[in-house]
């Protein structure tokens, strides 16, 4: 059985959380933001559209 088809809808958020806060990192985006806030608010952001498309996949 596939790991990903074992996991719940939470795990698979938590994990695209973590990928958010590390695409940003990952890309240098930091250098981009003036401040924590700003790179906070953008990973917030990226977590809703995560947390959004999860909807949109359980709510058929």
């Amino acid at each position: 059985m596939n790991v990903k088809e074992i996991m719940t809808i939470e795990e698979k958020i938590y994990i695209k959380k973590i990928g958010c806060l590390q695409l940003l990192l990952n890309e240098n985006w930091l250098n981009g933001f003036s401040t924590y806030g700003e790179m906070l608010i953008a990973v917030i952001k990226c977590n809703e559209n995560v947390k959004a498309y999860f909807h949109q996949l359980t709510s058929f």
